[in-house]
């Protein structure tokens, strides 16, 4: 399956491992680079960080975000955002207080409903890699990176708001 990551296409090599957190032993860990879902990690952290290879969470779109920050969450490769409808906003704030509050530097994944037309704006909020609905073309998908020009307000991604642009300052 090909993903979008960083602006480009790319293969994905992460293995999502969705079993509840147990009593945790070494055999019981499948290799090369996985995905747990937050209960596991936050039962196993520190044995799924000996393992020595990567780790990564995945956040449905009602995870308590607290309960992840408690662990070594900087220690992740990466994290990601399950989008469950087009309706569903919460991974946008999700991504904006894991990159501006949090300075989580890994990268920030969106996947469920994750269609063309959304891409953009979750760049802007500080997600880097997106795994497209199955009816979305992924090289269409790349030029909607392209289609906004202007943004109304700030976000992550630090471009310049409309206001700057006009040269409106807020009063001191």
């Amino acid at each position: 399956m090909q993903i979008i990551r960083n602006r480009a296409l790319a293969a994905n090599h992460w293995r999502l491992e969705l079993e509840p957190p147990r009593q945790l032993e070494t055999r019981d860990i499948p290799a090369g680079d996985i995905i747990v879902c937050l209960d596991r990690w936050i039962g196993d952290w520190q044995q799924l960080l000996a393992r020595g290879t990567r780790i990564a969470v995945r956040l449905e779109a009602g995870a308590d975000l607290e309960s992840l920050l408690a662990t070594q969450f900087h220690e992740l490769w990466m994290i990601e955002l399950v989008f469950d409808s087009f309706a569903e906003g919460r991974g946008y704030s999700q991504a904006r207080l894991l990159r501006e509050r949090h300075d989580f530097l890994g990268d920030l994944r969106a996947s469920g409903d994750v269609s063309r037309d959304r891409i953009a704006f979750l760049e802007r909020c500080g997600v880097n890699e997106f795994v497209l609905n199955p009816e979305t073309d992924p090289n269409q998908a790349l030029e909607a990176f392209t289609e906004i020009s202007l943004q109304y307000q700030p976000a992550v991604d630090g471009n310049p708001v409309v206001a700057g642009l006009r040269g409106y300052r807020p009063a001191a």
